[in-house]
Order: C-alpha cells, then sequence, then structure tokens
C-alpha cells in the first residue's frame, strides 16, 4: 500500500522551493485540496498523490541540469517546459 499522505512529499516540495500554489497550478489540482492535504486534514487520493509525485520527481530533474535554483512562478513556461522533459524522459533512448 502506498502512503498517500502529503506530509511525506512535503520535504522534497520544500527543497525545490515549490509554493503549494505552485503545484496546484502545475497540477490542475485545487489549492484547498492541497492545503487540506498539507495539514493532514485529508490525505491525497492515489491519482492526485502520483500527479504531485510525478511532479516533484520532474521538477528535482530539472533542477539538477539546470543547477542553480529555479523560479517556478512561471507557471505557463513551466507547464511547456515539465510537459516537453516528462515526452523526453518517455522516449527511448537511441541505440549506439
Amino acid at each position: 500500500m502506498v502512503d498517500t499522505n502529503f506530509s511525506s512529499l512535503q520535504a522534497r516540495i520544500d527543497k525545490l522551493r515549490l509554493k503549494r500554489a505552485h503545484v496546484a497550478a502545475l497540477t490542475g489540482l485545487s489549492a484547498s485540496c492541497l492545503s487540506a492535504a498539507f495539514h493532514g486534514q485529508m490525505d491525497l487520493s492515489y491519482p492526485d498523490f502520483r500527479k504531485v509525485s510525478d511532479l516533484i520527481r520532474v521538477c528535482e530533474l530539472l533542477q539538477d541540469r539546470a543547477g542553480v535554483p529555479i523560479d517556478w512562478r512561471c507557471i505557463a513556461i513551466l507547464k511547456n517546459l515539465i510537459h516537453e522533459f516528462q515526452i523526453e524522459l518517455m522516449a527511448p533512448s537511441p541505440r549506439q
């Protein structure tokens, strides 16, 4: 069974300097749902937990690739960048 408690993701979100509003905007989840999960008032559903977890994973990879802190406030640009990066991750690597 997967722990869908938002607090298990909080340290990673904090390390990235992501705000809950950024997470909400980038995942399409409501800010109130994320706030309730953050405060332990409810757990996220498994699909919502996966959305947040997958977003954090991609953001961590982007942060590592950039080598400098990323300003996550440019939501429209980030949505496109994250989408392109996810496609890149799913693409089979070329054989050499």
